[in-house]
């Protein structure tokens, strides 16, 4: 296992947690390409049977595959491979809808990334959500795999004294703007962001809400958390849902994307871009002493390797 970045994100840990799968069951998985580009490195793809691939890495992995005749897999995470945009316009962020045929930003400047996408052997979405936007938008057919998390460690995850709200990742895509909105309007009620910063607008935090920073692990994410909020915009998963409730904590989402189709949460909020509503819901979470869903069959790190190695047995 070369070249891998630190963990930094839920793309980062799934394709760790399916190479130590993959191995587990016998399967030989001898490289992964990611960090900073080399031709050096890309090359060794020629030496190997099925090339994985991920974000930024995809357009010249799925390229470098398809010259030395290797099939390709690409993992659809985020929507960074077909749009920019969402990710540094604040402006753009509050209007999109995610309905990419009519939008004139459309692969803006990733037209590399939508021929490439279009090579691959087999895309994976990491929903159905996904899956359906990018076939609906996009015109690409994919499967889909939930990321890979390990039901049994985030189960015994020991909460302590649980007096933050939370969230993950000051961003503007991750729904940070509306997050610290909900904090104000909540001065009585500790808040915590917990991750690196993304593109936000630097406004001054209200003095309820604490930035983490990196945590050393998910027992420090997760321990003191009372409610967590993922009020993301344009997530086309976001595993903190699935890992917070099976840590025993309640997930209020907005109402949108896949927290909808892949029923991630029994708890949402439908006028999610409004605090007001988020701050009802909140509420109502605790007065009532509302529990997190309890099955999550559907998620299983387990069947989800099954799955990846049926799909890709097939090519």
């Amino acid at each position: 296992m070369q070249n891998l970045y630190p963990i930094l994100g839920g793309a980062e840990q799934s394709i760790v947690t399916l190479i130590t799968q993959l191995r587990k069951r016998g399967h030989p998985v001898s490289h992964i390409c990611t960090g900073n580009y080399s031709e050096e490195l890309v090359n060794t793809i020629e030496h190997h049977d099925i090339v994985v691939t991920q974000l930024n890495w995809a357009a010249v992995t799925i390229n470098k595959a398809e010259q030395f005749g290797k099939p390709s897999v690409v993992f659809i995470r985020s929507l960074e491979n077909v749009c920019r945009k969402v990710y540094n316009d604040p402006v753009f962020l509050s209007q999109c809808e995610q309905k990419c045929k009519k939008c004139p930003h459309r692969i803006t400047g990733y037209e590399e990334h939508g021929r490439a996408l279009r090579k691959a052997s087999l895309i994976l979405g990491n929903s159905k959500w996904t899956s359906k936007m990018f076939k609906e938008e996009h015109g690409l057919q994919s499967e889909y795999i939930y990321p890979f998390i390990d039901s049994e460690y985030y189960s015994n995850i020991e909460l302590k004294e649980r007096k933050y709200i939370a969230m993950n990742k000051l961003s503007w895509p991750d729904g940070s703007e509306i997050f610290l909105d909900i904090a104000e309007r909540m001065p009585r009620q500790q808040f915590k962001i917990v991750g690196y910063e993304g593109t936000h607008s630097q406004r001054p935090l209200p003095r309820n809400v604490k930035l983490t920073g990196m945590c050393k692990d998910a027992q420090e994410i997760y321990e003191d958390v009372s409610i967590w909020l993922y009020p993301n915009l344009h997530g086309t998963f976001g595993r903190v849902v699935i890992e917070a409730q099976l840590a025993g904590i309640p997930v209020l989402g907005a109402a949108r994307g896949p927290v909808l189709e892949d029923q991630m949460t029994p708890y949402t909020v439908k006028d999610y871009r409004n605090p007001a509503a988020w701050k009802r819901e909140i509420l109502n979470i605790t007065r009532d002493k509302k529990q997190p869903m309890t099955d999550f069959s559907n998620f299983e790190r387990d069947v989800q390797i099954e799955k990846f190695i049926q799909l890709t047995e097939a090519l």
